[in-house]
């Protein structure tokens, strides 16, 4: 084996010996697939320990030390499924920034625009918590341009490039824009899925909207 899968085997052992016992399994199979070049089972079963909360502590390493030797080799939409996980464990804006920026950029290709717009619109909603709106509001015109080439997408791409949009027509004030996103939004995701919290909220904003905007309801 080359030094480079000699530090993998031993990440993987170090991280197994590391994890709760009901997550262990885990790493043994990461292990086997990926020394048998299994990436579509491997994909599968790192986005099911993505979803682990007992694993949200070991999310960054394992994707900085493992997931990036051979994302390219796997399904890009799933690499950044992958990544946006471990992305939200950086508790600093700027740091989250700068991961996304460096995965929306490995995904730019022309085979993978769908990954491209997904990992862009998580850049530009972490530009809309720094309160960068116009660079923001650049990613989201250039995700929209791309969205438009498409015949068809995943649901989970669409969802998340009219989630961030809502994001900032409420910053704007564009209470019709909102509005009008919001329920584009909603119509992509299973609102059981949403937590109790979200549901309450996003209710709560969109009659704001309605009753505020002048172009709802009247």
């Amino acid at each position: 084996m080359s030094s480079t899968n000699d530090a993998i085997g031993d990440f993987l052992s170090q991280a197994r010996d590391n994890a709760p016992d009901d997550l262990q399994h885990y790493f043994l199979s990461f292990e086997d697939y990926w020394e048998r070049k299994l990436w579509h089972e491997l994909t599968d079963l790192l986005v099911k320990f993505y979803q682990e909360p007992q694993g949200a502590g070991i999310r960054i390493p394992l994707y900085e030390n493992f997931v990036k030797s051979f994302g390219d080799k796997i399904n890009q939409l799933k690499l950044v499924q992958i990544g946006l996980s471990a992305a939200g464990q950086w508790k600093d804006d700027n740091e989250r920034l700068t991961f996304l920026s460096t995965l929306a950029s490995r995904v730019d290709k022309p085979a993978s625009q769908d990954a491209y717009v997904f990992a862009l619109t998580a850049v530009a909603s972490v530009r809309l918590r720094l309160g960068q709106k116009d660079q923001s509001r650049k990613d989201l015109d250039k995700c929209e341009a791309i969205l438009d080439t498409f015949d068809s997408v995943e649901t989970m791409v669409h969802a998340s490039f009219y989630r961030v949009g809502a994001d900032y027509y409420q910053q704007s004030n564009s209470f019709a824009d909102y509005y009008r996103t919001t329920l584009l939004y909603l119509a992509c995701v299973e609102l059981e899925e949403l937590q109790e919290r979200e549901r309450q909220r996003l209710a709560y904003d969109l009659s704001i909207a309605a009753l505020v905007s002048d172009s709802i309801y009247n």
